[in-house]
């Protein structure tokens, strides 16, 4: 379904603008699984500012067809065309950020690159039950990886989950309050170096503790 409407959406926009031909020629190739020509015209297409070429691309790497399987390429590719108007771009984008894909892609982000908002995006999927089977257990182990990498978000959540003892984490009041002071250390900390949303939710800390 995904390669059809793919198809589907590039033909709807009446292959008339610059690496239209390109994309044309990549799509026939894709259809005779000759995926390394595919990529070449794809990024022909792409390069010349034709979006369905970029979005061509992040598939092949989406589904590791020519290409190593990466989730990260993919996604860069469909933000890119997305960021430039490819309704096809922003949908998969979507698609990589709730549901299967995008727990793929945070693992990838996080176990792979140590990054810390890939961590704390993955426990999100499984503490809110975004698109993925909710699992506290999960979301608690990826939150304490995301706080030890200064996320302060995943810190807070931390506390929460103390508080409560969720996720099978024992309640205790104790280190519920520690993470708390930590996540404030940190949006305090990212607050002095400019960044407004770090701010605006320390102001609402301080409030709550005054």
């Amino acid at each position: 379904m995904k390669i059809l409407a793919f198809f589907l959406l590039s033909f709807s926009l009446g292959l008339g603008a610059p690496g239209d031909a390109f994309v044309k020629q990549g799509q026939r190739f894709y259809e005779t699984k000759d995926y390394d020509e595919a990529k070449s015209y794809y990024q022909k297409a792409c390069d010349m500012g034709n979006m369905l070429g970029c979005s061509g691309i992040g598939m092949l790497y989406e589904n590791g067809f020519g290409v190593e399987r990466d989730y990260k390429k993919a996604k860069q590719y469909f933000d890119f065309a997305c960021k430039n108007h490819d309704s096809f771009g922003c949908f998969q984008t979507r698609l990589l950020e709730i549901g299967p894909k995008a727990e793929k892609y945070y693992q990838a982000l996080c176990d792979e690159d140590e990054d810390g908002i890939g961590c704390q995006r993955l426990a999100d999927l499984y503490y809110k039950e975004l698109g993925v089977n909710k699992n506290l257990q999960n979301a608690a182990f990826y939150y304490q990886r995301a706080c030890a990498l200064l996320v302060p978000e995943a810190c807070f959540n931390l506390a929460i989950m103390y508080e409560r003892g969720q996720g099978k984490l024992k309640k205790n009041l104790e280190i519920a309050l520690a993470y708390f002071y930590l996540a404030r250390n940190y949006f305090e900390k990212e607050c002095q170096e400019g960044q407004e949303s770090s701010c605006k939710i320390l102001h609402s800390i301080n409030m709550v503790q005054d």
